[in-house]
C-alpha cells in the first residue's frame, strides 16, 4: 500500500527528532515538535494552500488509533462469544479446537499490536501536525 504524504512526514519527522549518536539533540530546532513540524509542513506547502488542504485531509483521515482500538474490540467480543461456546459444550474433540483457536487469536494479537507500534511514530506526529495546519490556515 503507498504511503500518503502525511504518513511520509511523520516518519520523517520521527527520524529527524531522533537520539543522533546516542545523545539527545539540545538545539530547539530538534527537540521542540511544533517547530518540527511548523518546517515541515511548510517545505511541503510551499505556499500552496491545496496542498496544505490536502495534508489536513489526510491528516483528519489517518486516525490509526481510532481504527484500531475499533479492531480491538472486535476482536475481543468475538474472543468472547468463542469462549462462551465453548464453555457449554464438553466434548473432548473441542477442546483440541478450543486450542487452536485461542493459538489464532494469540497470533491475530500478535499481529494487531505489531501494527500498532508500527503505526506509532504517525499517530504521535498527528496532533502537532493538525496544530500547525490550523495555525497556517489563519494566514492564508
Amino acid at each position: 500500500m503507498k504511503k500518503s504524504d502525511f504518513e511520509k512526514m511523520c516518519l520523517d519527522l520521527e527520524k529527524r527528532s531522533k537520539k543522533i549518536d546516542g545523545f539527545e539533540c539540545i538545539s530547539d530546532e530538534t527537540s521542540n515538535e511544533i517547530i518540527l513540524a511548523r518546517k515541515a509542513v511548510k517545505k511541503y506547502i510551499n505556499g500552496d494552500k491545496n496542498r496544505l488542504l490536502k495534508l489536513k485531509a489526510q491528516a483528519i483521515r489517518d486516525d490509526y488509533m481510532k481504527y484500531y482500538g475499533n479492531i480491538i474490540s472486535a476482536f475481543a467480543l468475538s474472543a468472547s462469544i468463542l469462549s462462551l461456546t465453548f464453555s457449554f459444550s464438553s466434548i473432548n474433540k473441542i477442546v483440541i479446537w478450543e486450542l487452536l483457536l485461542k493459538l489464532f487469536f494469540l497470533i491475530i494479537l500478535i499481529i494487531v499490536f505489531y501494527l500498532i507500534s508500527k503505526l506509532s511514530p504517525i499517530n504521535s506526529w498527528r496532533q502537532y501536525i493538525l496544530v500547525v495546519i490550523e495555525e497556517i490556515e489563519k494566514t492564508f
